[in-house]
Order: structure tokens, then C-alpha cells, then sequence
């Protein structure tokens, strides 16, 4: 499960925070502002709701999965396709894209709401 700072990043997208539902042994970044500092702490919640502008939801890789949309065959072709476009052999690329989680959310924001992350923001 990638619990870094820049999947966290990934993860703050309002669109895809608000278009969810809670279910038992989901993962969440939690901030907290103390100061001039903040910082993040993980916790796995059961069935509870909670407000996205405190709680950041940090999808597993299966989770992501099953909110892409088609059958399975055609989810795969589709990942690989997207995949190859990211050309990963670039390291600058590989980077932003470095583990199965934030390949499998870069491509569900791509394909729900055609965003692209850029290692910094979703455009």
C-alpha cells in the first residue's frame, strides 16, 4: 500500500474524493495543523463517512480497479495502452509514476475526468 507523501498528493483531487463510498478498512491521510507545520497520519477507519477537506481517502490498488469501469480483459488492454503512452523509461517520468497504485489512480483520472498528474498537480 503506497502511503507516500506524493500519492497522498495524488489522492487530495476533490472530484475523486467527493465520488465515493466509504466501506470498512479503507486507508486515510489525516491532517493536522499545528503552527505554521502540518503532518499526515494514517488510520483505517470501518464504514465510517468522512469530510474530504480533513480526511484524504488513500485508495488500495484493488480499490482502484474495481471503480474503472468495463470488463476485466478490457481494463488490462486499456492500462497497458495507458502505460506505454507515460513512457516510463524515461526517469523523470518513472518518478512520478513509481508505484502500482499511482499507475492505477493516474489512469482512473485520466480516463474519469481526463486529468493527467504532472508530479505536482492534476491538469
Amino acid at each position: 500500500m503506497d502511503t507516500t507523501k506524493s500519492y497522498q498528493k495524488m489522492c487530495e483531487n476533490w472530484d475523486f474524493q467527493t465520488d465515493r463510498e466509504t466501506k470498512a478498512g479503507d486507508f486515510y491521510a489525516i491532517s493536522f495543523r499545528s503552527g505554521k507545520s502540518s503532518r499526515k497520519v494514517f488510520v483505517t477507519k470501518d464504514n465510517e463517512l468522512f469530510d474530504p477537506n480533513y480526511y484524504t481517502w488513500l485508495p488500495r490498488q484493488d480499490q482502484i480497479q474495481e471503480m474503472i469501469k468495463g470488463e476485466s480483459w478490457n481494463k488490462l488492454n486499456r492500462f497497458y495502452t495507458f502505460v506505454l503512452s507515460l513512457k516510463l523509461l524515461d526517469l523523470k517520468m518513472f518518478g512520478v509514476h513509481n508505484s502500482l497504485e499511482k499507475l492505477w489512480f493516474a489512469f482512473y483520472m485520466k480516463e474519469k475526468f481526463n486529468k493527467t498528474w504532472n508530479g505536482k498537480e492534476w491538469k
